[in-house]
């Protein structure tokens, strides 16, 4: 069955269900937030027999919302769903599936300018064969939305699969109610460089990601090993008398610990906001994650100033609705040539997803969670929580 009209506010004809996903988006950059979850669908679909996913429509009530999407939004939403589908294993054929862009009524039955109900169709696979996103992630549709599966599910559904029990609803598919937070643990170096290996920050990340998108708490337990560092020296100044030399040194450890102190608070705040809705829409897989992770720490304890022998450029992040809202970002570069490519940015007009990935999340997305902190502390604007629907901010001079 589909749906053949779309009117604003009014219910759809049909139930969610495991053919079924829709799919409100409230905030953000909307083609942002399509591209990073449509593989995840598709996959899910492409287990499970194929099926229709709708952004702008509710989930709750089946209410068309719709999706506000300009003519320039439209033809990049249909460049990159096209190139994250391309990057699911095995691969699929871009003829498969259909990417439609469905009008949204008005009351009198009018078209709604800019407003659609977007939808990816997806086909029944003609093979056997389990698919993974680009990120070896595998999902399976359920009649309440998708479930990523874990390392002995995969292995249980491939052998289910192998034997010709497909049609058998497998055990990790049935609903709990129970919402078991998972604590994560992450430590950083001196400079603000996380001191554990990619791989094993990618499955932090994703095991973070997958804990979020099922309705669990994240405990986040931060580390600095330069705070281990000071504590031991302070130990040197224990049951013996100070020379004034030594008083001196003991007040400057103890003013730095209470600076890392500060930080590690600021920065376990700053991991709960991006765990969160809008920005959590940006960066919800693993290595743009790592990515947020890393820049985070780069700025709450990195270098505060650079020298001539340094490959930087500075760009200029400001909020379009606000020109007062702003942050300046030093993006470390490889080489010189590398700062010609940069240099397109320093200027205006430029949207905040038009810089270069790694630079959107390592540099940008810390950038802006920081500084919507210090601007909530000073509880200068009103509205402030609205800063953190990254569509609205440029790249810039403000």
């Amino acid at each position: 069955m589909n749906i053949t009209e779309f009117v604003i506010n009014q219910p759809v004809a049909i139930e969610e269900t495991r053919y079924y996903e829709f799919k409100e988006i409230t905030g953000g950059d909307p083609v942002n937030i399509i591209k990073n979850a449509c593989d995840e669908y598709v996959v899910a679909f492409l287990n499970s027999g194929g099926g229709r996913i709708y952004w702008g429509i509710r989930d709750s009530d089946r209410v068309v919302v719709g999706v506000r999407l300009n003519h320039r939004e439209r033809d990049r939403l249909r460049r990159t769903v096209t190139d994250q589908l391309g990057n699911i294993k095995p691969p699929i054929s871009p003829s498969a599936y259909q990417v439609n862009l469905h009008q949204v009524l008005d009351d009198n039955r009018q078209p709604i300018e800019d407003c659609f109900v977007v939808e990816i169709v997806v086909p029944k696979p003609l093979s056997n064969e389990l698919y993974c996103t680009g990120s070896n992630d595998v999902y399976l549709k359920t009649d309440s939305g998708k479930k990523k599966l874990s390392i002995p599910e995969i292995q249980d559904e491939v052998l289910r699969r192998k034997l010709g029990h497909e049609t058998v609803p497998p055990a990790y598919l049935r609903l709990t109610t129970e919402k078991p937070s998972l604590q994560i643990q992450l430590q950083y170096g001196r400079d603000g460089t996380l001191l554990l290996d990619k791989l094993e920050l990618e499955a932090i990340a994703s095991e973070a990601i997958f804990a979020i998108e099922n309705g669990k708490a994240v405990d986040t337990v931060i580390e600095f090993t330069e705070i281990d560092l000071l504590e031991e020296a302070l130990r040197n100044f224990e049951n013996k008398e100070l020379t004034p030399r030594e008083r001196i040194t003991k007040v400057i450890i103890l003013k730095h610990i209470k600076f890392l102190n500060e930080q590690r608070e600021r920065l376990k705040q700053a991991l709960a906001i991006v765990f969160a809705e809008p920005v959590f829409s940006y960066c919800g897989q693993s290595h743009y994650m790592v990515c947020v992770w890393r820049g985070l720490g780069k700025r709450l304890l990195g270098k505060s100033s650079w020298g001539e022998d340094d490959i930087f450029v500075p760009l200029d992040l400001w909020y379009r609705d606000n020109n007062k809202i702003y942050t300046v970002v030093y993006v470390e570069l490889d080489s010189h040539d590398e700062r010609q490519l940069y240099d397109k940015f320093i200027g205006s007009g430029w949207d905040l997803y038009d810089l270069p990935g790694y630079v959107m999340f390592e540099y940008a997305i810390p950038a802006i969670v920081l500084e919507y902190l210090r601007l909530k502390e000073q509880k200068k604007f009103e509205n402030i929580d609205e800063i953190l629907h990254l569509a609205n901010w440029n790249i810039g001079l403000h």
